[in-house]
């Protein structure tokens, strides 16, 4: 199938441009790019700050403050000497993913959005299973964007601007791994019609709920009941089906009685 391509949303073209993905054969939709995020990456473009690791300004796009700061030795601290579960873990979650889309689309996975990405720890053993596969990350830690941006097709943006940032048609396996429950509840209902909207088939949404007990870190870490949880995805067409995994709207109800949670 044809892969897909690059515009520049208003932006001249250069070295530094930040190129946006275009739907091409797998995606179903043309890219959404409002005019208030256009003005945001045309900031980024000329202050050069995604590619200058000796600034650490972003522009904001959302008005909420950040308490936590994801830094390299966040990273450092959890995912490399805490080991939080190690790369055979990841394995596995990674291909749990890849396996409950590809059963329910009926399809090799071609398209996956990874929001709240992080270092996109998930794009390696995602490309390992399916070395077509296009990623996208986005995530809100200055440094993971500027130490892996490039290389690793990460970008910047905060989960609540997804309120109107639709960087791309709707994706087969769309990610939000470890990211909900360090959430406030204004920031998680403002973007979470927008994680609905770009899930074109399944949806992982690895959430910790008031009820369990896990390790690793707890600064942060939003106390809610999983029914909450439930009904907020539920409330925007998404459909439980196990494992983290939910259906995406164009997908639910298409299940037998007994695949389904709901």
């Amino acid at each position: 199938g044809e892969k897909a391509g690059f515009v520049h949303a208003g932006i001249p073209a250069g070295k530094n441009a930040y190129r946006i993905p275009v739907a091409g054969a797998p995606l179903t939709r043309p890219v959404s790019w409002p005019l208030r995020m256009r003005a945001h990456l045309a900031l980024l473009v000329e202050s050069e700050t995604l590619h200058d690791p000796s600034t650490s300004r972003l522009p904001s796009f959302a008005s909420t403050p950040m308490t936590k700061q994801y830094d390299a030795d966040y990273f450092q601290r959890w995912y490399r000497r805490g080991d939080i579960g190690g790369a055979a873990r990841l394995a596995r979650k990674v291909a749990l993913a890849i396996s409950v889309a590809e059963y329910h689309l009926e399809r090799p996975v071609r398209t996956v959005l990874d929001i709240g990405c992080g270092e996109g720890a998930w794009r390696a053993p995602l490309l390992k299973l399916r070395p077509k596969l296009q990623y996208l990350g986005f995530d809100s830690s200055e440094y993971a964007i500027r130490r892996f941006g490039r290389t690793r097709n990460l970008h910047f943006a905060r989960f609540e601007d997804f309120q109107y940032l639709r960087p791309c048609a709707p994706v087969d396996l769309l990610v939000c791994s470890d990211v909900m429950h360090y959430l406030t509840t204004r920031e998680l209902r403002r973007g979470l019609p927008g994680l609905a909207e770009l899930c074109g088939g399944v949806a992982f949404l690895e959430t910790f709920a008031r009820e369990d007990e896990f390790e690793g870190d707890h600064a942060g870490f939003q106390s809610r009941p999983s029914a909450w949880y439930r009904r907020q995805w539920r409330a925007h067409g998404l459909q439980a089906i196990g494992n983290h995994c939910w259906l995406g709207p164009a997908l639910a109800g298409d299940t037998a009685a007994l695949e389904s949670f709901d």
